[in-house]
């Protein structure tokens, strides 16, 4: 007798998917770390309640093989925190400061929105000429709770694929 996978694969580039109503089930260990949490403050403005509430929220993971590019695997994270949206988006914003202090480039892309009417912006990341390395998106919601798409790998992800992006200065 086979055994079926106890979460079903989407398609054939999925490796793995997990899914948490509380992002702390899947990653508290890790972030219990002291100076994990010391370097996601001081370096990414991610302070301990803000990282406490990204914590409270469902979370799901995937992460999906790539077939080329300088990634084997693209890692999909989507959060439904109970943060405000300008909040999360100066949380968003202070992560953006410190990768462009650590040499990446950001860009905006206008993505459509699964209603098929509007579109949204998605903040993507490369490195200097190089391949797109990741990037967010912020779907448009008016009440909580506040759902964020992130990519870290590429961009093989639901909300964009790798179009041509502008820079942003």
């Amino acid at each position: 007798s086979e055994r079926q996978p106890m979460t079903p694969v989407v398609h054939q580039a999925e490796l793995v998917r997990l899914v948490s109503p509380r992002a702390n089930l899947l990653l508290g260990g890790l972030l219990d770390n002291a100076s994990i949490k010391q370097s996601l403050e001081t370096k990414f403005g991610l302070p301990l309640t803000t990282l406490k509430s990204l914590l409270d929220a469902p979370i799901q993971i995937r992460l999906e093989s790539k077939d080329s590019g300088p990634f084997q695997a693209v890692l999909h994270l989507e959060l439904q925190t109970t943060l405000k949206r300008p909040d999360l988006a100066a949380v968003l914003n202070r992560v953006g400061h410190a990768l462009e202090e650590r040499g990446l480039e950001r860009h905006i892309d206008d993505v459509i929105n699964p209603d098929g009417r509007s579109a949204s912006p998605a903040v993507v990341w490369s490195r200097a000429a190089g391949p797109l390395v990741g990037g967010w998106i912020l779907p448009p919601s008016k009440d909580a709770p506040q759902r964020v798409s992130l990519s870290v790998g590429g961009l093989r992800c639901p909300w964009i694929e790798a179009a041509p992006a502008q820079a942003v200065s």
